[in-house]
């Protein structure tokens, strides 16, 4: 029998809130100091926006970013586009160790974003990105990195062509796709459109807002929900919820720098986007050596972040059951989230989704956010939202949990049987009316005493049916 693994994965991707207006308060005009270092040295339109916000106090500016490159200046971005950019440096012993060699498996402090056109055969472990996407250790570091305001480029390599084990091309090798790194269509060089994008994206950013998305965990998906809304094969708003604006790989020719820097821009504080957090609540479980056959200890997931939760389906099941929670979303400026579930990528006819607003499985992890000893990003961001008012309020609802979920469960239990006598009801009282019609149609066509007879039954039993279903 040939096993089929199937890839699933879940990711999180930010929906761009209400269209944001210029400053509460015209900015002062920025005073050129000596020394200076402009913002951007590009022509053109993107050149001349930058340089004009720069100097109206409207931009940030490059100033405390850093590029980090991976590849001993293979492809390495020329600072001189970007000159407040620095350079995160390495010593001769980081590079005798490797340290500045391929994927990062760090995480560095303040802003920085990179690349590595560097791969590995297709037999041997292939591209930075499949790498660093085959299990949850490599998840677990590029959520990180997310968070904290981390992003790099990874070009494909040879993980991601058209064709089948070489004939033309080897397919799609990656087991998941996320929001965490930018995969760039191609091998060296491919991932240079991206550099200068992100340079040019974080350096329009409006300095207040800048400094609210790094303080708050969303620098890197807000700039990737840049990439992914300005892409010109995502022409409409409409667009950006389906597969068109969520490659696992991107192409750079698809890139529009100018159009990112412009929406970069337009964010003010009160648009700010949301925190996305998803989480499993419940799974089919499948067991080792029982729905699958891998060696001792072998497990379907990947990994579990809160922006992907990636599974290889490779039990002999042909259904399988996952059910999420996003419940632990938020939003800096406290407006109403709305959900969209949408499937990006495979055959829709073969996956339900069904949306619920039943939440109550979520609140014990949202209460452990709020203890004491929580000190996760999103515990950070949750705390920092709400008043020491709220907060207490959250930590008395905690207190009064367990017995208010108590109660529920036993008038759910009550409240089962009932459910399932009216459902009885209900299936017999339908059968009771087509018993009927069909008499009624019989006595019709030839009526008689023996007709009338079971018309008479079939109303009577339709009156009982009823009778018990109120």
């Amino acid at each position: 029998m040939q096993r089929t693994n199937l890839r699933l994965w879940l990711m999180a991707a930010l929906v761009m809130g209400a269209a944001a207006g210029a400053a509460e308060t015209p900015p002062a005009k920025k005073t050129a100091e000596a020394g200076e270092k402009p913002i951007a040295t590009a022509g053109g339109r993107l050149g001349d926006l930058l340089r004009t916000w720069y100097a109206e106090g409207t931009a940030a500016g490059n100033k405390g970013d850093r590029y980090d490159n991976r590849d001993r200046g293979h492809s390495g971005l020329d600072l001189g586009a970007h000159p407040q950019l620095s350079k995160v440096d390495y010593t001769d012993l980081d590079r005798k160790a490797g340290r500045d060699w391929a994927a990062q498996g760090a995480v560095l402090g303040g802003v920085v974003f990179g690349n590595s056109s560097t791969s590995g055969g297709v037999y041997q472990g292939g591209s930075n990105p499949r790498h660093l996407y085959s299990g949850p250790v490599g998840l677990a570091l590029l959520a990180k990195q997310y968070a904290y305001n981390n992003i790099y480029i990874y070009p494909e390599h040879n993980d991601y062509d058209p064709g089948h084990n070489g004939n033309g091309g080897f397919g799609d090798l990656y087991p998941t796709n996320t929001p965490y790194l930018i995969a760039s269509q191609g091998s060296s060089g491919s991932d240079q459109p991206f550099m200068h994008a992100v340079a040019y994206t974080l350096a329009a950013f409006r300095p207040e807002v800048k400094k609210r998305l790094i303080e708050s965990c969303l620098l890197m998906p807000t700039v990737q929900m840049i990439l992914r809304r300005s892409n010109k094969n995502v022409p409409h708003i409409q667009d950006y919820l389906t597969g068109k604006a969520h490659p696992t790989v991107f192409d750079g020719s698809q890139v529009d720098a100018l159009k990112m820097v412009e929406l970069a821009h337009e964010i003010a504080l009160d648009a700010v986007p949301p925190l996305v957090q998803l989480g499993v609540v419940e799974e089919d479980a499948a067991e080792c050596g029982r729905d699958f056959f891998e060696p001792a200890g072998g497990t379907e997931k990947l990994g579990d972040t809160p922006a992907v939760i990636a599974r290889v389906a490779s039990s002999v099941k042909f259904a399988r059951r996952i059910v999420v929670s996003a419940g632990l979303s938020s939003d800096l400026n406290k407006r109403p989230l709305a959900f969209h579930w949408v499937v990006l990528r495979g055959d829709a006819a073969k996956i339900r989704i069904q949306p619920s607003n039943k939440s109550a499985s979520i609140w014990p992890a949202l209460f452990d956010l709020f203890k004491p000893a929580a000190g996760s990003p999103g515990a950070q961001l949750l705390k920092k939202a709400l008043t020491a008012e709220e907060v207490a309020a959250v930590l008395r609802a905690a207190e009064e949990y367990p017995k208010a979920k108590a109660a529920l469960e036993a008038a759910e239990a009550k409240e089962k049987p009932l459910q399932e006598a009216r459902g009885k009801a209900e299936a017999e009282a339908k059968a009771s009316e087509k018993k009927k019609a069909d008499a009624q149609a019989a006595h019709d066509k030839a009526p008689g005493a023996e007709t009338k007879a079971a018309l008479d039954k079939a109303q009577a039993d339709l009156s009982a049916a009823q009778a018990a279903l109120k």
